[in-house]
């Protein structure tokens, strides 16, 4: 679903700049189910599939996607596409 149609979303996925974004919060955690994220910081949740083109990443999983720019200052990387950042 949209981040927009979220009850309980946290400031920092409303700040985020998407697009076509597949979000759910599942007891209390965000989980990406897919879209684009360009830009914004990501702090704790589950990356589960995507394009991360820009933004800063605080924690959480990243279980597959592409990334593509960014900073990675922490978190579990599990699978996916490391293009630069």
């Amino acid at each position: 679903m949209k981040i927009s149609e979220l009850k309980d979303a946290p400031q920092w996925l409303i700040d985020a700049k998407t697009e076509n974004e597949d979000v759910e919060i599942i007891e209390g955690v965000v989980v990406w189910k897919g879209g684009t994220w360009k830009d914004g910081i990501w702090e704790n949740g589950t990356f589960e599939n995507g394009t991360w083109t820009n933004g800063v990443w605080k924690g959480g999983t990243w279980k597959y996607g592409t990334w593509k720019n960014g900073f990675w200052e922490y978190g579990l990387w599990r699978k996916g596409t490391w293009h630069d950042g």
